[in-house]
């Protein structure tokens, strides 16, 4: 495999491997590609969540404003 950086991304890799946080150029590369993953799966996640709202504002399922206001208010009290 075969990849091309440019300079300003060879910098910052060079830089993050030098931070002493990574022990090379590859682990740098191997902890891009999991926050990556992770963004994508963050992203799957949160379209389903979005369409089953979409579901249930299409079949009426919804909560008045007082209500998500009186829940919100039970949270922070809870959270306190």
């Amino acid at each position: 495999m075969k990849i091309t950086l440019t300079s300003e991304d060879q910098k910052l890799i060079d830089e993050l491997s030098a931070s002493g946080r990574f022990q090379s150029p590859s682990d740098v590369i191997h902890a891009s590609l999991l926050v990556m993953q992770e963004e994508e799966h963050w992203r799957a996640e949160t379209r389903t969540k979005i369409d089953e709202g979409l579901d249930a504002l299409e079949r009426g399922d919804v909560v008045s404003q007082e209500e998500v206001e009186q829940m919100l208010q039970s949270f922070m009290r809870k959270s306190a």
